[in-house]
């Protein structure tokens, strides 16, 4: 896949995902500020209410007469403005007493016309039932027949049947909440484009570093296995060498009287002693504390001396030490495998019991090992 085809559906996925929450957040954001403003409102409602109740109460204890004090109260709210909201009084059979509409006045409510139910809550009960039982109480009131809703609280005024209801229609409160939602859909929106612009911008970043990081590795990668190329053919190269290094003339041999290197090492079969040409000799490995022998023709001998004490006696350009656990003739070495961080594991024939890793400190040793 092209980088500029990820690149796009990445960007697709992050506006997906991210429409997707905004789709979510929005609806509730609108849900929660519709019910906390219908809910301000009706805390308002019922403040209202609860004023007038205990002014006609005050009235009441002075002695005013109810018809007095129901004529007062109809002249202080009749023909005043219903648009937003308005104050009237009913009794306790559902009977209109005061209004701002003169024509309501003694006009009973129709029993099944309406319903009140808390705001957020589906328990909605007859406007009727709560005037009847004379107790307080309010919600969204909602008219069945002309569909039509309002916010409403009725509030009883004590030793009366009267019932103060202060009402707030929800239609003036639509454009409140078209604006609260225009709003939200508005910073919602920007967040959302802000999001996918600044998501997309990180990925790209992380993206584009991460190419630099993958390409560093390439080439690093190349450059090794070039440098493994250049030991494989060292290895032929150095086998050949050392095939042709049959005779040594003496003159040669008196430059290098210090190189004193073993023809033969003794070892052990079952109960036979032999001796084992050098240049049959695959590795030497060494397992608790024994030293075994391999060879090319694929047997295995035991040794009694150690791999420090082996090594010193042979021929340094054929022999290497590995580690600890391997001495490996170049004649036994097939192929050279990178492993792990800068190390070598060294392939031979016959294959070695376990791995034969060259350490990274070893490594450039056993390079120069290999181009002497």
């Amino acid at each position: 896949m092209r980088k500029d085809q990820l690149y796009m559906l990445t960007l697709m996925g992050i506006t997906f995902i991210v429409l997707c929450v905004n789709a979510l957040s929005v609806s509730q954001l609108i849900k929660i500020n519709t019910e906390e403003l219908l809910t301000a409102q009706l805390a308002s409602s019922k403040r209202e209410a609860s004023e007038i109740s205990k002014i006609l109460e005050t009235q009441l204890e002075t002695g005013m007469s109810k018809d007095k004090i129901s004529s007062g109260l109809q002249r202080s709210i009749e023909n005043t403005n219903m648009d937003a909201g308005f104050i009237c009084m009913y009794n306790t059979s559902g009977v209109e007493i005061c209004h701002p509409d003169p024509k309501r006045v003694g006009v009973k409510i129709n029993r099944q016309n309406s319903r009140v139910s808390d705001i957020g809550k589906g328990y909605p009960e007859n406007f009727y039932d709560i005037l009847q039982k004379g107790r307080s109480g309010g919600g969204v009131r909602e008219f069945i027949t002309e569909r039509r809703s309002e916010i409403i609280y009725v509030n009883p005024v004590k030793n009366t049947d009267w019932m103060v209801a202060a009402h707030a229609n929800i239609s003036a409160l639509q454009k409140q909440l078209s604006s609260i939602k225009t709003n939200i859909i508005l910073i919602n929106s920007l967040a959302s484009i802000l999001i996918i612009l600044f998501s997309f911008t990180v990925v790209r970043w992380l993206g584009s570093k991460y190419e630099k990081k993958i390409e560093s590795e390439k080439e690093q990668l190349v450059d090794e296995l070039r440098s493994l190329s250049k030991l494989n053919l060292n290895i032929i190269e150095y086998k050949d060498k050392i095939e042709q290094q049959t005779y040594v003339p003496p003159e040669e041999r008196e430059k290098r009287p210090e190189e004193k290197t073993k023809k033969r090492v003794l070892t052990y079969w079952r109960d036979e002693l032999i001796s084992v040409p050098v240049e049959d000799i695959a590795f030497l490995h060494t397992q608790n504390s024994l030293t075994y022998i391999h060879c090319l023709s694929r047997k295995v001998y035991n040794s009694n001396g150690s791999l420090d004490d082996l090594f010193e006696s042979l021929d340094k350009n054929i022999f290497f030490r590995a580690n600890r656990q391997f001495i490996i003739s170049i004649r036994s070495i097939e192929k050279i495998h990178r492993y792990g961080s800068n190390q070598l594991k060294i392939a031979t024939v016959p294959p070695t019991p376990e791995d034969v890793i060259i350490s990274k400190n070893k490594a450039a040793e056993f390079k120069e090992w290999l181009n002497t």
